[in-house]
């Protein structure tokens, strides 16, 4: 009787666990999506010296993916080039499991 105790307790305990180590590795791959997602809207942003088209296309990108993109401009120097700005990303991680459920920033700078 005891025998069957301690393979119910070790089998629960390595399913639990497991679907722990799973949770981990997903909000971590779901904080490097949107630090990668962050970055490449900045290259695109950056490369195409701010124009209302790459911003807006970043914006639907980021919708469809859940996050909240805002995007923060220095304005227009006198020779009509971009200031620096800031690039924001907030999204949501959760695991349900443990009742963890919060949101994030990721905030990149715009030159």
């Amino acid at each position: 009787m005891d025998n069957i105790i301690k393979g119910t307790l070790s089998a629960f305990f390595v399913i639990f666990f497991t679907f722990i180590g799973i949770g981990i590795i997903n909000i971590s791959l779901t904080g490097r999506n949107a630090d990668d997602f962050a970055s490449n809207c900045v290259s695109v942003i950056e490369s195409s010296n701010y124009s209302a088209g790459s911003i807006e296309k970043c914006k639907d990108i980021a919708k469809d993916n859940d996050y909240i993109l805002t995007i923060n401009t220095g304005g227009r120097d006198k020779s009509g080039l971009m200031k620096a700005g800031t690039l924001t990303v907030q999204y949501d991680l959760r695991m349900p499991l443990i009742g963890l459920e919060t949101t994030r920033t990721v905030t990149k700078t715009l030159k």
